[in-house]
C-alpha cells in the first residue's frame, strides 16, 4: 500500500496538470498581493478605521474563496482517472500482476495522491494568509482548525472522484464530479442568501446540496472559524453576501462530511475488488 502510494506522489508531481497548476497558483498569488496591495494603498490616505478593518477580513475570505476552486479543480482533473484512465491505458493490469490485493492498490493510490493535494492546500493556506498577514496586519485566530477544514476539501472530493473512476469512464466521471462541484458551491450561495433575505426554502436548497456534496460546507465552516475573532464588527463580517458565513454549518456537518469520505472510498474499493479488469 505505502509502495503504491509513493508511486503515485511521484507520478503526480511529475504530471503536467500540476506544473500548470502551480504557474496558475504563482500567478493568482501575484496578482492577489498586488490586489491587496493596492486596496490597502487606496484606504490608508482617508484613515478610516472601521473600512479598514471590515476590508481586511473580505481580502482575507476573498483569496480562500478563490482557492478553494482553485484546490477543487486541481483534486477533480487530477482524480477523475485514478482508475479508470490506467484501465483504458493498460498501466493498471500491469501492477494488479504483482503481489498486492486491489485493496492495498487503490489505497495507496488515493493516499499518494491526497497527501500531494493536501500538501498543496497547506501551502496555499499560508500563502494567503501571509499576504494578507503582511499588507493589512491581521492575523485571525483559529487557524490550525481553518486549515484543517481547507485540507479536508481535496480529501472529500478525490473520494467521490475515486468512487465514480472505478464505474465510470473518465470524461463522464470528469463531468459528472465537476457537475456535482458546481451544484454544491451554487446550492451554498444560495444558502447564505437565502439567511441574508430570512428565506426558508433557499435555506433548505443550500442544505440539500451540502449533504449531497459537503464541500461548500467545509469552506463555509473555515470562513466562520476565521472572521469570528477577527476585528470586524460581527455584524458586517457575518452579511458578507455569498462569500461569507450567516448561515454557519454545525459541527454535526463536519462530522457527516467525514462519514461521507469514508463511505464514498469504502464504496470505491467494493466496486474496484469486484471490477473485472
Amino acid at each position: 500500500m505505502f509502495v503504491a502510494a509513493a508511486l503515485t506522489f511521484k507520478e503526480s508531481v511529475r504530471r503536467r496538470v500540476l506544473l500548470l497548476a502551480l504557474i496558475m497558483t504563482v500567478s493568482f498569488l501575484g496578482l492577489y498581493a498586488w490586489g491587496v496591495r493596492s486596496a490597502v494603498a487606496h484606504l490608508a490616505p482617508y484613515g478610516h478605521e472601521l473600512a479598514s478593518s471590515i476590508m481586511r477580513t473580505q481580502l482575507l475570505v476573498l483569496g480562500l474563496f478563490f482557492g478553494s476552486f482553485i484546490l477543487a479543480f486541481l483534486t477533480i482533473f487530477s482524480g477523475v482517472g485514478i482508475v479508470s484512465s490506467e484501465l483504458e491505458n493498460g498501466v493498471l493490469q500491469t501492477v494488479l500482476t504483482r503481489p498486492l490485493s486491489r485493496t492495498a492498490i487503490l489505497t495507496g493510490k488515493y493516499l499518494g495522491l491526497a497527501a500531494l493535494l493536501v500538501a498543496y492546500a497547506v501551502a496555499f493556506f499560508i500563502a494567503v494568509v501571509a499576504i494578507v498577514r503582511f499588507y493589512t496586519g491581521l492575523s485571525p485566530a483559529g487557524q490550525p482548525l481553518a486549515v484543517a477544514l481547507f485540507c479536508l476539501v481535496p480529501v472529500v472530493l478525490l473520494a467521490v472522484a475515486t468512487l465514480g473512476s472505478t464505474s465510470l469512464p473518465t470524461v463522464a466521471n470528469g463531468v459528472a464530479v465537476l457537475s456535482l462541484y458546481v451544484v454544491a458551491f451554487l446550492g451554498g450561495m444560495v444558502e447564505q442568501m437565502g439567511a441574508i433575505v430570512d428565506n426558508v426554502t433557499m435555506q433548505r436548497i443550500g442544505i440539500v446540496t451540502g449533504l449531497v456534496l459537503p464541500v461548500d460546507t467545509l469552506y463555509r465552516k473555515m470562513v466562520a472559524i476565521l472572521t469570528v475573532s477577527a476585528t470586524d464588527p460581527l455584524a458586517a463580517v457575518r452579511e458578507m453576501g455569498p462569500l461569507g458565513c450567516l448561515s454557519e454549518p454545525s459541527v454535526w456537518m463536519i462530522v457527516y462530511t467525514l462519514l461521507y469520505t469514508a463511505v464514498a472510498f469504502g464504496l470505491a474499493l467494493r466496486i474496484f475488488a469486484r471490477r473485472d479488469v
